[in-house]
């Protein structure tokens, strides 16, 4: 169900219409609308949080002890590690967690998926190297993830110098290309230019579906 009638510029009533027993929020962030909020569920429903990545940053309040993360009925960790955080950081001491494992790491050990893989590395040859580059979008603000202001040239002159051993995949955050095209510095000019050229150079291609065919195939990132 969409949640935003674009028509009537409302959003769907989900707690009232569905009355739902059973949360699983994708995402922990509070950019969600209020009405989606766990602040408005957590009382009347169960609600449950899966982190959308295997974490290895040490952003240990924001992903471990947000309001959020301490109304949850369930945060389901990765490992026994990502467990210790929580109890570490969280004001709930991680009474919440319970350990099992990362599920999208199961698309990557599926036999079945991997006799099936799709050829995402279509351009390649056989003897270069698969890299993946994965920039992401947090270029502006303190504490960013992403570096891609500092390495945007420098990743081309690699993939140049080393055309004949490696095949490069420029896999952006989904949020970068807008980000850059909003920037004074950068515009959208800029910005179709660089994408283009990972198109266009012969040991290149960018990727912007779904990752797992070309995670499995790779060699690095």
């Amino acid at each position: 169900i969409k949640a935003y009638n674009e028509k009537n510029n409302n959003f769907f009533d989900v707690k009232n219409k569905i009355q739902p027993d059973v949360i699983f929020y994708s995402e922990p962030y509070d950019f969600v609308g209020r009405q989606y909020h766990i602040t408005n569920f957590y009382k009347t429903a169960l609600c449950c949080h899966v982190q959308y990545a295997f974490m290895a940053a040490n952003t240990y309040e924001i992903m471990y002890n947000s309001v959020f993360h301490n109304l949850l009925w369930k945060l389901f960790a990765e490992t026994d590690y990502h467990k210790d955080i929580s109890c570490k950081f969280a004001l709930n001491k991680g009474e919440n967690v319970i350990v099992t494992g990362y599920p999208h790491s199961d698309l990557l050990i599926d036999h079945k998926l991997i006799n099936h893989t799709k050829n995402v590395w279509r351009k390649s040859t056989k003897h270069q190297k698969k890299i993946i580059w994965a920039p992401h979008h947090s270029i502006d603000e303190e504490g960013e993830f992403g570096n891609f202001l500092k390495s945007y040239e420098y990743m081309v002159e690699i993939a140049k110098k080393y055309k004949n051993d490696i095949f490069i995949t420029f896999k952006p955050h989904p949020n970068l290309k807008p980000r850059l095209e909003n920037r004074s510095d950068w515009g959208k000019q800029k910005t179709e230019t660089y994408f283009k050229l990972w198109e266009e150079m012969e040991n290149t291609q960018i990727m912007i579906d779904d990752y797992i065919d070309l995670f499995l195939e790779s060699d690095g990132m």
